[in-house]
């Protein structure tokens, strides 16, 4: 199978804090078009594979290749070189990360704005629909300190989708929230997998990996112990 059907290829990925391995020869692929789900158990590595796929952070040794691109070791995460890539993935983390002094609607308009440079009107029509799309176009006026911690998250899902992203990566996107905000939040995340969306998900919520998962990987210690169909 060519390389250009694979969204994500990391080989031998190795990651040091101190005389600790963070990820220990983690290998793993994700195609164009799969829900990945990565779980494992606290500690294992699982988020911090993730941010070096995006290149939050950086590996010592190994290969990662994003949509068919290199991400090489040693880079900063604020590296100009990471630019492309970050207009191509989109990230969600487990704490929002939104801007406070803006509004749901203005967080979404964020990125057309600023990083592709479309016109006001037309990154705030795509704004309200992707707000539309996630239940929220009610709130679009409201800051975050007066949306809760699911509706805060679907506005985070909703500003990633406003880059039109190639691949989706998510950070334990439930993990803070209660139980009926993480519902809202995973039937989100369901709608998006239908569509088709390429996603890799760090994630202990079972029932999305069930739901709407292809592919499940288990890391453990820092190297992925087990790489399957999800059932």
């Amino acid at each position: 199978m060519s390389a250009s059907e694979f969204a994500i290829e990391v080989r031998g990925l190795v990651k040091r804090r101190g005389e600790r391995r963070v990820l220990d020869g983690a290998s793993l692929a994700v195609r164009r078009g799969e829900v990945a789900v990565l779980i494992g158990p606290s500690g294992g590595g699982k988020s911090t594979l993730l941010r070096c796929i995006n290149g939050l952070e950086s590996a010592d040794e190994g290969e990662i290749r994003v949509l068919g691109e290199r991400v090489p070791c040693g880079l900063a995460h604020d590296a100009p070189q990471l630019v492309p890539l970050r207009r191509r993935v989109g990230m969600v983390f487990q704490q929002f990360h939104l801007f406070a002094h803006l509004s749901a609607l203005e967080n979404v308009m964020s990125g057309p704005l600023w990083v592709r440079g479309e016109p006001r009107e037309t990154a705030r029509e795509q704004a309200l629909a992707l707000l539309r799309r996630v239940g929220l176009e009610a709130r679009a006026g409201a800051r975050p300190r007066e949306l809760s911690g699911g509706e805060q998250q679907r506005v985070a899902i909703a500003r990633a989708l406003a880059l039109r992203p190639e691949l989706l990566l998510f950070d334990e996107p439930t993990s803070a929230l209660d139980p009926t905000s993480s519902r809202e939040v995973l039937a989100v995340m369901e709608e998006l997998a239908r569509a088709g969306q390429t996603m890799l998900v760090v994630t202990h919520a079972m029932e999305f990996a069930r739901a709407a998962a292809t592919t499940l990987h288990v890391l453990e210690a820092g190297r992925v112990v087990e790489s399957r169909a999800a059932l």
